[in-house]
């Protein structure tokens, strides 16, 4: 992975961080609508998405 010019402040390794990225946003796809209930909606899912993908890099 190298380094991206942040410090962590987590213990997990990259893959385990990528691979509960991942889990978390296909909950979050599948439950959609019990999850708008919160305020977490579409915008919300990609962005989080989008880190996901720029940490896989």
């Amino acid at each position: 992975m190298g380094d991206k010019g942040f410090n962590r402040t987590y213990s997990m390794s990259d893959a385990n961080l990528c691979m509960f990225v991942s889990n978390l946003i296909s909950f979050l796809t599948r439950n959609h609508t019990e999850f708008a209930l919160y305020g977490v909606d579409a915008g919300d899912v990609t962005a989080l998405e989008t880190l996901g993908n720029a940490s896989k890099i």
